[in-house]
Formats: structure tokens, C-alpha cells, sequence
């Protein structure tokens, strides 16, 4: 594909949580090309239409497996129907939620024109999905179909066994036909760094579509070659990755001229403080949270989980907490708002019961104070707390590093506040300090 062809390409993510749908645009962003984060599964307005990346949160990461296909079926159609034809399905670099589900339903036969839904035609959508997931700059490659983080199998791993989201194997190919019916081909490192070889078996496997492949790649040399042989297709296939390969993606893509400048002079200018909500429960999180509160002028509020649950207490603890923080920022400090380390019973729900009153949290502060930032840990406490004050999506702008996006929130209490996520088990104990000398 020559350099004009590529730059009337537009590129559209569906990823299956809010962090994953920043983390896989940021890059993008970064490299110049105008870029937009749904926090909802759809194509918010015509507005977002315009830009030249768009990325939407499907929120699939924790459901039932029957809603998945659905949700990711209508998340394709509507972004190859707005004009995005280089389809980008982000995945959890660990295989939380569902492998290959999302890239599979990415793959179902269309009428040739994607307008025309409930039709049926020729098949003119992607015919095959590369599965790569690696992430190299995290220590989390792929070798012979098997995750390893830092060296270790994923299902060793304190990733591997979330409570939420546990991973049962390290074998790709094993998860993959678990969760979609499919077995996919592996296409070894071979395949992939051999000059020509991916191309040449990517076009031998599109003969009989729908196809799953999952790549090896242990480097990010390894994840260009893969998001090269991607472009080249020109929109025939899938690229289901972490923001590993994105950020490979947007290296190759970044020589174009897109009107990112103008939009990035959105964020407001001010020195006002940051305001952190972590939803996080993971232990990394915990010491990042110290680090930062010990080493910068951070007030760490840590919430008694059962107290925000209790019919009693959890009004009291809400009114407390926003007291609390909204006192230190109007006193020009950061604050950092988080849950506390101890075991929760109950049904099914508490996860998702915790992160919404997360959200109510910084709605109340919202309503009383404007923090100059903000700094949100975890997928759904993103979410939670985006919605909570009517935010329609993220203006990105940058990743301050790999795997941390950057942007200013589109709409609600906190239109035009600049805004920072990071995945719960991203980062090395000093990121979040990292994160607020970026902001300041």
C-alpha cells in the first residue's frame, strides 16, 4: 500500500473495556492523527466521525459469553459503516475476558453494503482476525501460543488469577477455541519475521473465512511486521492486540497529516490539583498509591469498602470522603481517593457496586470542586466514573509512556479537564509519580 492509499485510511477500535480503548488509541494520538474514545459502545455523534481514529468501549470485558458476539458484531458495524476500515479489536494483554470473541464477531458475513443491515451478500467484510496480544515493553510476549509475563506462564501469574477475570491457561490457542468454537492456526515466529511469509499465509488462510490466527511475537520488531502485514491487507483482516501492537501500528502509520494540533488545544491551561480515583484491587496499585502519597504532596483517602456497601454507614462515608478530598484540593494539594484491601463478601455484584460509588464520589466533588486533573486506575472505575459526570468520550492528545493515555474528558461537569487512565496492574511503583510531574 503506497503512502496516499494509507493516508485516506481511518482506523476504528472496539475494545472490550474503557482502559483498553484508551490504552489502544493513545499511540495514535501521539503520533499526530486526530483520535476520539467513546466511553460507549456506539459512534457518540457526527462529530466523532471526523476524526481520523475512533475507539469505542463495547464493555465487554466482564459479561456473560452469549452478549459478547452481539455487542462486538454491532460495534464493527457501526464504525465500518461511519468509514473506519482498518478495524482494530483490543484485547487484555493478559487474555481477561473473552479471546477471541470480539475478533470473531468481527468476522461475520455482511451485505456488501454495510448500511444494509439484515441483509445478506458476498462476503465484504475482514475475513480473518491476527490474534496478538504481546506486549513486549511489559514483559508479556508470545512463544510457541504460550503467554509469558516476565518470563513466567500466564496462569502463574497474580494476572492469571484474578478473581474477577481468572485466565486458566497460557495457551492462546486452547483459550481461543474455548471461547468461539474455532481453532486457530499459530503462526510461529517463522511466519512472522520471514520476509513475505505473513503476507503469503495470511492470503492462503483468507481463502476459507472466517479465520483465526494467533501470532507469536516476542519483540516489538515482531508486532511491526505484524501491524504492516495489517495494513497491507486493506481492511481484510482483523487486528486483535494489546496497545502493544497499536503502538507498532501507529509507528507505521505516524507520517500523516492529520488536524491533531488544532484539537489538541482543548485541555484548559491552570495549576490546579489532580484529583487520582483508583478502583484498583491490586497489590501494585496499593504500593504505587503509597510511593506517590509519601513522595509528593498527596492526600491518600483510603475507603472501607464494607462501609460504602452498608445501608447504614454509606452515606456518612461518601459525605466524608468528599469532604475530605474536596478540602484538599481547594486547598491546592492532589488527593487520591481508593478502596481498601480487605476481603468483601457477598453476591456477584460488589465489584460493580464498589466502582459505581467510586463514580458518585467524584460526581459529588465535581458538583462542589474542579480538580485541574484527572487520574483514574481501572477499567471499569473509568467507566463508572466518566459516565457518573456525563462525560460522552475522551479528546486524546498523548501517552505520557507506553500503556498510559492521555487526553481531556468531551462533556459533563468535567468538560475539557485533562485526564490520565492506567490500567490496575500497569506500571512500575514509580508511574504514578511519573503521572503527576506530567500533569504539573
Amino acid at each position: 500500500m503506497n503512502a496516499s492509499e494509507t493516508s485516506r485510511s481511518r482506523i476504528g477500535i472496539y475494545a472490550d473495556d474503557l482502559t483498553g480503548a484508551l490504552d489502544a488509541a493513545a499511540p495514535f494520538a501521539a503520533a499526530g492523527m486526530s483520535t476520539y474514545v467513546s466511553v460507549f459502545g456506539t459512534v457518540p455523534d457526527d462529530d466523532a466521525r471526523t476524526y481520523r481514529v475512533l475507539s469505542l468501549n463495547v464493555d465487554t470485558r466482564h459479561e456473560d459469553r452469549f452478549p459478547v458476539f452481539d455487542k462486538a458484531a454491532r460495534a464493527v458495524q457501526e464504525l465500518r459503516t461511519a468509514g473506519f476500515t482498518l478495524l482494530v479489536n483490543k484485547i487484555d494483554s493478559t487474555l481477561r475476558g473473552h479471546a477471541g470473541m470480539e475478533a470473531r464477531a468481527g468476522l461475520s458475513r455482511e451485505s456488501s453494503d454495510p448500511s444494509d443491515i439484515g441483509k445478506t451478500g458476498e462476503w465484504s467484510g475482514p475475513q480473518l482476525a491476527l490474534i496478538a496480544p504481546s506486549f513486549p515493553a511489559m514483559g508479556r510476549i508470545v512463544r510457541g501460543g504460550q503467554v509469558l509475563v516476565h518470563g513466567v506462564p500466564l496462569a502463574e501469574t497474580e494476572v492469571g488469577r484474578d478473581p474477577l477475570s481468572p485466565v486458566t491457561s497460557s495457551d492462546i490457542v486452547e483459550l481461543v477455541e474455548l471461547n468461539t468454537g474455532i481453532r486457530p492456526t499459530l503462526l510461529s515466529s517463522k511466519d512472522v519475521r520471514e520476509d513475505g511469509r505473513l503476507r503469503d499465509r495470511i492470503a492462503e488462510l483468507s481463502v476459507r473465512p472466517p479465520v483465526l490466527a494467533v501470532c507469536d511475537a516476542e519483540s516489538h520488531e515482531d508486532l511491526r511486521l505484524i501491524a504492516a502485514a495489517f495494513v497491507e491487507s486493506e481492511g481484510k483482516v482483523i487486528l486483535s492486540g494489546s496497545a502493544g501492537v497499536t503502538n507498532a501500528l501507529a509507528e507505521i502509520m505516524s507520517g500523516e497529516s492529520t488536524d491533531a494540533p488544532e484539537r489538541a488545544n482543548l485541555a484548559e491551561k491552570g495549576t490546579a490539583p489532580s484529583l487520582i480515583i483508583s478502583g484498583s484491587r491490586r497489590s501494585v496499585t496499593g504500593r504505587q498509591l503509597k510511593l506517590v502519597s509519601d513522595d509528593r504532596p498527596v492526600e491518600w483517602l483510603q475507603i472501607d469498602p464494607i462501609a460504602l456497601l452498608d445501608e447504614d454507614l454509606s452515606r456518612e462515608t461518601r459525605d466524608n470522603a468528599v469532604s475530605t478530598v474536596v478540602g484538599a484540593l481547594d486547598n491546592g494539594r492532589n488527593a487520591a481517593v481508593s478502596l481498601l484491601q480487605v476481603d468483601v463478601t457477598g453476591d456477584g455484584d460488589i465489584r460493580t457496586k464498589l466502582v459505581r460509588e467510586l463514580g458518585a464520589i467524584c460526581y459529588r466533588i465535581a458538583r462542589r470542586t474542579r480538580p485541574g486533573s484527572l487520574v483514574i486506575i481501572g477499567g471499569d472505575t473509568a467507566q463508572a466514573t466518566l459516565r457518573a459526570v456525563g462525560a460522552a468520550g475522551i479528546v486524546m492528545h498523548d501517552q505520557p509512556s507506553p500503556g498510559i493515555p492521555s487526553g481531556t474528558v468531551d462533556g459533563g461537569l468535567l468538560d475539557r479537564v485533562s485526564v490520565v487512565t492506567k490500567a490496575g496492574a500497569f506500571g512500575d511503583e514509580q508511574i504514578l509519580i511519573d503521572v503527576i510531574d506530567y500533569l504539573t
